[in-house]
C-alpha cells in the first residue's frame, strides 16, 4: 500500500492570499516512497500552475530527520532540491537529528552581535557627549 505524504499549510499573510508554506513529510523506507513523494511535488506544482500560482523553488530544500540518510534526488518543476542538515523556519533552526543546539547556538550567536551593536553605539554616545563637551569647554577659554 503506497504511503501518502503529511500536507501541512500555513498561510503566512492574511492581506495576501498566495502566501502560503507548505511542508511535505514523509518516512521514506523504500524506493516507492521516494518515488511517492517525488510524485506529491509534482501534483503540488500543477495544483499551483492550475490556480497560478508560483512556487519559490529556491526556498525549497529536503531535511533528512533521523540517523538513516537519504539522498533522493527530488525536484519541483525539473529544479533540483538541496539536500540540508538544518533549516530555518519560521524563527526556529531545526536540525536533522532534531538537536536544539544548533537552534540555541544561532539565537546566542545574534544576542551576542546586538550586544557588540548596542554597547557601540553606547560608547559612540559617550564619545560624542565627550566631544561636545571638550569643544564647548575650549570655546568658553577663547
Amino acid at each position: 500500500m503506497p504511503t501518502v505524504p503529511s500536507v501541512y499549510v500555513c498561510e503566512k499573510d492574511k492581506e495576501v492570499v498566495d502566501r502560503f508554506d507548505v511542508k511535505l513529510y514523509l518516512r521514506v523506507i523504500n524506493d516507492a516512497d521516494i518515488i511517492n513523494l517525488q510524485s506529491a511535488l509534482d501534483t503540488l506544482s500543477d495544483w499551483a500552475a492550475t490556480w497560478q500560482l508560483s512556487i519559490s523553488v529556491e526556498k525549497c530544500c529536503i531535511l533528512n530527520i533521523g540517523t538513516i540518510t537519504v539522498a533522493p534526488l527530488l525536484s519541483i518543476n525539473h529544479t533540483p532540491l538541496p539536500i540540508l542538515s538544518s533549516n530555518r523556519d519560521l524563527g526556529v533552526t531545526i536540525a536533522h537529528d532534531l538537536s536544539p543546539s544548533t537552534n540555541i547556538c544561532g539565537i546566542v550567536a545574534k544576542a551576542q552581535i546586538e550586544q557588540m551593536l548596542f554597547i557601540a553605539f553606547v560608547s559612540f554616545l559617550v564619545m560624542s557627549v565627550y566631544c561636545y563637551e571638550l569643544t564647548w569647554s575650549m570655546l568658553d577659554h577663547l
